[in-house]
């Protein structure tokens, strides 16, 4: 006599109990948490920090895991905080101008130490005037007082994005990290509480 079972049909009664589910969604914590974490390391060395918004916005989450919804992780950022540019930065794209004919982007003297622009709007800066540079871009500028400009915005049609996958690549390397030992963990526990296979 034998008694077997195939490995789907063992799969599919492990997920159906409610204690496997559980302890699956409860060790997928440690894996939103280390996702979390990575990601604000990489938008720290992939992005050019500068008010630390974005960093600081960035979530790890666990969401779902019963029977009416499959069990979710996942690291966001932007969310509440109302940070436009979390998507751009991950995903990358093209920026355009919404209202005038260009984007105006600050050059050194518009901008702060961290790089952050000084001005809300070029209309911002007195005496400002618009030029086009030996390479061709127009630029809009400043006299310095001793016959000299001092260059403050590049005007540009569009502004192409590379996606940083601060978030992806951080989700990613958490998974590869805990996953195994997280279903490993839930199996287990939920074998011997429930008597093996014949109790699941």
């Amino acid at each position: 006599m034998a008694n077997s079972i195939t490995l789907e049909e063992y799969s599919r009664r492990l997920a159906d109990t409610g204690r496997f589910r559980k302890l699956l969604k409860k060790g997928s914590t440690t894996v939103a948490l280390d996702a979390e974490r990575r990601a604000k390391v990489l938008a720290t060395t992939r992005l050019r920090v500068r008010t630390g918004r974005l960093r600081s916005s960035i979530r790890g989450f666990v969401r779902g895991g019963d029977e009416t919804a499959p069990l979710e992780i996942g690291v966001q950022a932007g969310g509440q905080r109302g940070i436009p540019y979390a998507a751009i930065q991950e995903l990358g794209g093209e920026i355009r101008p919404k209202q005038s004919r260009y984007l105006a982007i600050p050059l050194q003297a518009a901008r702060t130490a961290a790089g952050v622009g000084r001005f809300a709007s070029p209309r911002d800066v007195p005496g400002l005037f618009t030029f086009r540079s030996g390479a061709g871009n127009l630029i809009m500028a400043v006299k310095d007082g001793k016959g000299g400009l001092i260059p403050m915005f590049v005007l540009k049609a569009r502004v192409r994005i590379t996606g940083k996958h601060y978030l992806r690549d951080a989700l990613i390397a958490a998974a590869k990290a805990h996953m195994p030992d997280v279903a490993f963990d839930a199996v287990r526990l939920t074998v011997e509480t429930e008597g093996g296979t014949g109790g699941i």
